[in-house]
């Protein structure tokens, strides 16, 4: 997974020349207060003074009670910054939501545990500043893409993660993912062996051992197309929380490469593919639902709303423990996330 800094770069520079922003208004930028007429964002915000690990913040001006969507990207959980991704805070916050967009440690030297708890630590930071800047702490979602999409999942899968923090996987509305590593065992790899060591505990590693009927709600956006994270990886997760009766829905591309399935979130793109749409239909769903879901105890009905797969429903199923997976359990055909950095 190289660096994609330049073509995210050229690819925001692009969107931003071309399209305007909702009402006519082009997003000027810059710290809450500013002259941006339609979105504001305050950066470098420290939400870890001990380690000076820091957010960025995307809001549409006026916002109340918005959707409050906390983002991680990374590649290979070994380098990136939130900057690459500001591209994704604005393209949220166009379609109404306040998006963080935040740093973690990588290896080396942080292995798993580490940097899921960086993670972690941002959504709870997010939680209990979310109305500073117009958004409700009970409409939070987690979104990743790449090896920030397994971040998200983790966290609402495993809640020791988010207990550990000083928060709930319970507050957590839904998870986002996109193109994420979530089932790639063996670990082969020298450098993803060492960042989940020990190999006693890979299956605990993978999101689908932890998958329960009362999950958060899940969408799960993939392609194809993608070398880098199969869409196998997505697959697997997918039938795992339909199994377990878990709220999950699957979007499957064909043509868009795993940079492509991030890239056509930004807001010059997003013709490209409907992602964005998908991402706002799923979280406007999710809220609407919270309520029913809530008092009569359904998992829902698990469906995969794109055009290429028929929806689906599966009755729910409780159990008791999460989903052990066989030693060294693989998709069919393998992980591409595998290969070598």
């Amino acid at each position: 997974m190289k660096s994609f800094s330049c073509v995210v770069l050229v690819c925001v520079s692009l969107a931003l020349a071309a399209c305007a922003a909702p009402g006519g208004a082009r997003y000027a930028g810059g710290d809450f207060g500013s002259e941006g007429a339609w979105l504001h964002s305050v950066r470098n915000v420290v939400y870890d003074p001990a380690l000076g690990l820091t957010l960025d913040v995307y809001a549409p001006r006026r916002a109340t009670n918005a959707p409050l969507v906390v983002f991680f990207g990374g590649e290979r959980w070994a380098r990136g910054d939130k900057a690459d991704y500001g591209f994704v805070g604005e393209a949220l916050a166009s379609q109404g939501f306040v998006a963080v967009v935040a740093n973690y440690r990588f290896y080396p030297p942080a292995t798993y545990k580490q940097f899921l708890g960086d993670c972690a630590r941002a959504v709870v930071w997010a939680q209990r500043n979310a109305a500073k800047y117009g958004a409700s702490a009970n409409k939070t979602f987690v979104m990743g893409y790449s090896a920030g999409a397994y971040n998200a999942a983790m966290l609402a899968l495993d809640p020791e993660f988010m207990k550990a923090a000083g928060g709930n996987r319970n507050s957590l509305a839904g998870m986002i993912g996109i193109s994420g590593p979530y089932n790639f065992l063996p670990i082969t790899a020298p450098d993803l062996r060492t960042i989940f060591w020990p190999p006693s505990d890979f299956n605990k590693t993978q999101p689908a051992y932890w998958v329960r009927s009362d999950n958060p709600p899940m969408l799960l956006l993939a392609s194809r197309a993608n070398q880098v994270a199969n869409a196998a990886d997505t697959q697997a997760l997918f039938a795992a929380v339909k199994a377990a009766g878990g709220t999950v829905e699957e979007v499957m591309y064909d043509n868009l490469s795993h940079r492509d399935t991030l890239t056509v979130l930004a807001t010059g793109a997003q013709t490209r593919a409907d992602e964005m749409k998908n991402i706002v239909s799923f979280v406007n769903r999710t809220l609407a639902k919270a309520g029913s879901r809530s008092t009569d105890g359904s998992s829902g009905i698990r469906t995969q709303p794109s055009p290429m797969l028929p929806a689906m429903t599966t009755t729910p199923e409780q159990l008791p423990a999460p989903v052990a997976l066989p030693p060294d359990a693989a998709p069919e055909g393998g992980s591409g996330f595998q290969m070598a950095p």
